[in-house]
């Protein structure tokens, strides 16, 4: 039988000789099925180039159609095998049973059948002819309808290898994505050249030689990547060489097996195969018994494993080649570090005593700390899905309401204001809120709001501030009160001087009287200020009698008409009455009748007199330090009056009397309804 020599003759033995090199050393993986598919996979392509070397150094018809059979012996074994073994390499043995396996043959012998027998139907090729225009002498042939069907078959298969290492490993570490990389030149380089030849682009079939490419790249994964050690159903890379802790559990939750990073974590030595997974982890246990098969279960669930270690666990089912569960894989991920972080940062928030709250942007509050049942008295659990305006202020709302809507519009937005916000037990504290808009952050998504309680600071400051005014009053009466009558009696003193008329004298002690009083009253308001001693319970009338008696009250009645016990400093509330009785003489004359009663109620009591009464117009006025429409008064008994009743927590209302007179209204607790600035009239 006549050869002829081809440039591709050389070429093609070293390939075929690489492969066989590379069949025998992966038969020391024999065990492995994988490792099975892959030898045969590599057979079939040196059985399709030493084919092919024989088909192209034929030179007649008849020897070229002998060897092109045994060429697609090779051909139509080679991508079965390889996507045989690419779902074995994935673990998706499930797929390759003996009836799949079997039903891979049909074609394959189907088109060995038609090939041999194509003269009679030329299903495989319409026409095989040789071509005598080049160097050497070529088969040419033109396809049939089988041999589209053939292709298409074939192409799938690969095409279906490629797909199933890509969605394997594609979302692995580097050294997976560089297998996918492996896959893909093996599988495509041939493909494209099969693809060159049947389109006509090539005189003759690449394929054989593409698959040079096919075996070098495998041969440096063998070295590269361990490509049988790393098979994702071997022992070494699903158990031993990952560094969480692995423990593989059966159906009836005895440990089948544990990696050692999983024998670090429990402290064993021994081996635990056999013994109940309970035994292991402990409470961690029902967790896992109680896997439904979803893969991501409690994979966001941190547990305490050792000693202030913690895990979350990611299970994933066990199953056979029938699809039934055989057991479960159970993944421990180390998550210490971050639960420590969580936890201190939850001890921060529930021990620092401002206030910390998120609120979302339609002012439903998201996050309330612990500090807020401490600062205003709420469980911070009923705040929450709820909103916080309905604690402000009435006449703080507004401006809260304003800041809040003008931080939702600026995201990074800095804000500092103050409002009073109501306590649990009915009362008002004022805080100093501290806002920024971290509505666009990825993880806040809300407006973050401390707030500091500042009640005291503020009570200060208003103590502060009344002290002050005072002081302004002390000033105001010495350069002003005191300056009168102390004129009156200088120049009084220089005419008696001048004259010797004693007249002059009784004016001169009148003045000085009016100084007296001045003082007295002014060191009052300046000593006593708004502070109470002991209190005790005390009847009103047995006190009003007993102020009655130190006023010199002249021809002036009381009339007491009330059983009432309050609470009160007895001293000062002496010294309200008596200041009541004075100015009460004072402007209603010596022979005056004044009242004592209690309120409706008994909400209080209140002293009245037969006097003239206060105009309307004044009412507003009396309590001025200074204020007075009497020219022998000083203006400082009702400013004392009202600072009697300030201390005690009480509120008074001037109004008029039942005979037309001045009535001053004492209300007990009232205090908190009303605006420490305002008064009834």
């Amino acid at each position: 039988m006549p050869w002829q020599y081809t440039p591709y003759t050389i070429p093609l033995l070293l390939i075929a000789l690489l492969t066989a090199i590379i069949g025998g050393f992966s038969l020391r993986e024999r065990s492995e099925k994988a490792a099975f598919a892959f030898v045969l996979f590599l057979a079939a392509i040196v059985e399709w180039q030493l084919a092919y070397i024989l088909q192209l150094a034929a030179v007649t018809l008849s020897a070229k159609l002998l060897w092109n059979f045994a060429v697609y012996v090779g051909a139509v074994i080679v991508p079965g095998a390889w996507m045989v073994f690419a779902l074995l390499y994935t673990g998706r043995q499930r797929f390759v049973t003996r009836r799949t396996t079997a039903a891979l043959t049909v074609v394959p012998l189907l088109t060995l059948a038609l090939l041999w027998t194509n003269e009679s139907h030329h299903l495989v090729f319409a026409s095989q002819s040789l071509d005598t225009n080049g160097s050497f002498v070529v088969l040419t042939q033109q396809m049939g309808t089988w041999h589209w069907f053939l292709l298409a078959y074939l192409y799938t298969q690969v095409l279906i290898a490629i797909l199933a290492i890509i969605d394997h490993f594609s979302q692995g570490t580097d050294d997976f994505r560089g297998i996918v990389a492996v896959f893909l030149v093996a599988s495509l380089t041939p493909l494209f050249a099969n693809v060159a030849y049947f389109a006509h682009l090539v005189r003759i079939n690449p394929t054989p030689l593409a698959f040079g490419v096919t075996v070098v790249v495998l041969s440096i994964s063998m070295y590269r990547y361990q490509l049988f050690d790393i098979v994702p159903i071997a022992h070494d890379l699903v158990v031993q060489q990952i560094t969480d802790p692995i423990v593989i559990l059966d159906t009836d939750g005895r440990v089948a097996e544990m990696n050692d990073a999983a024998k670090d974590l429990f402290s064993i030595d021994a081996a635990f195969t056999g013994r109940h997974g309970s035994d292991l982890l402990g409470d961690v246990y029902p967790h896992i018994a109680a896997y439904d098969g979803e893969d991501e279960q409690h994979s966001n669930t941190a547990f305490e494993l050792g000693e202030y270690r913690y895990f979350t666990i990611r299970l994933m089912p066990i199953a056979d080649d029938t699809q039934e569960p055989v057991g479960k894989i159970v993944i421990f991920r180390e998550v210490t570090d971050r639960m420590r972080a969580e936890k201190r940062f939850e001890l921060l928030i529930e021990n620092v005593t401002d206030i910390i709250t998120v609120i979302e942007a339609d002012g439903t509050v998201r996050f309330q700390s612990q500090a807020f049942e401490h600062v205003l008295g709420y469980d911070p659990e009923t705040v929450v899905g709820d909103t916080v305006f309905h604690l402000v202020h009435p006449d703080d709302l507004d401006h809260i309401v304003e800041e809040f809507v003008d931080d939702i519009e600026d995201f990074g937005r800095l804000t500092q204001t103050e409002a009073r916000f109501r306590h649990a037990d009915g009362s008002w504290r004022t805080l100093e809120l501290h806002g920024k808009n971290l509505l666009n952050h990825p993880v806040v998504r809300g407006v973050v709001i401390t707030a500091r309680d500042v009640t005291e600071r503020e009570q200060h400051a208003q103590e502060l501030k009344r002290q002050n005014d005072r002081l302004a009053e002390f000033a105001n009466v010495v350069s002003h009160d005191l300056r009168n009558p102390l004129t009156v009696a200088k120049g009084r003193l220089e005419i008696a001087q001048e004259t010797g008329d004693s007249e002059h004298f009784e004016a001169i002690a009148r003045a000085t009287t009016r100084m007296e009083r001045i003082i007295n009253d002014v060191l009052t308001l300046a000593k006593q200020g708004d502070a109470v001693g002991e209190t005790q319970r005390l009847l009103v009338a047995t006190v009003a009698t007993e102020a009655w008696e130190t006023v010199d009250t002249r021809a002036a009645m009381l009339t007491v008409e009330t059983d009432q016990v309050i609470e009160a400093d007895e001293s000062r509330l002496i010294q309200l009455f008596e200041n009541l009785f004075r100015n009460a003489i004072e402007h209603g004359g010596p022979d005056v009748t004044v009242r004592v009663g209690s309120l409706v109620d008994e909400q209080g009591f209140y002293v009245e007199d037969t006097g003239p009464g206060i105009p309307e117009a004044d009412r507003v006025r009396v309590f001025e330090s200074g204020f007075t429409t009497n020219q022998s008064g000083t203006g400082f008994g009702l400013a004392i009056i009202e600072q009697i009743v300030e201390a005690h927590g009480w509120v008074i209302a001037v109004t008029a009397g039942s005979d037309g007179g001045a009535r001053f209204e004492i209300y007990e607790n009232v205090r908190t309804e009303l605006d420490e600035t305002e008064h009834l009239s």
